[in-house]
């Protein structure tokens, strides 16, 4: 089954000024900020991504920006072949309950 996904993102602040960063679907990295700056950064592999991730966020510690928030790559669509019946998991589980 395939499965969408929202894109993972950050957001960095620093007084009023926020900086957001982004991850599209592919293998690029989108950097929003501070202001009308905009950029987008293409990478080759996961690897690659992560360590500039990791090397962007020290980089703003560095500069006095704090991580505000952060949103990590999330499942669109449900996970299980076979719904439930109500959005509570326990209700209608007979097979774990005590005799």
């Amino acid at each position: 089954m395939a499965e969408n996904t929202v894109p993972s993102f950050w957001i960095f602040t620093k007084g009023e000024q926020t900086i957001h960063i982004a991850r599209d679907e592919g293998r690029a990295l989108i950097m929003s900020g501070p202001g009308t700056e905009r950029q987008r950064h293409e990478f080759r592999d996961e690897e690659a991504i992560q360590l500039y991730q990791i090397s962007i966020a020290e980089q703003l510690a560095e500069r006095g920006w704090t991580l505000f928030g952060v949103n990590r790559e999330r499942r669109v669509n449900e996970r299980r072949v076979n719904r439930r019946g109500t959005p509570d998991r326990r209700v209608g589980n007979t097979a774990n309950r005590p005799a």
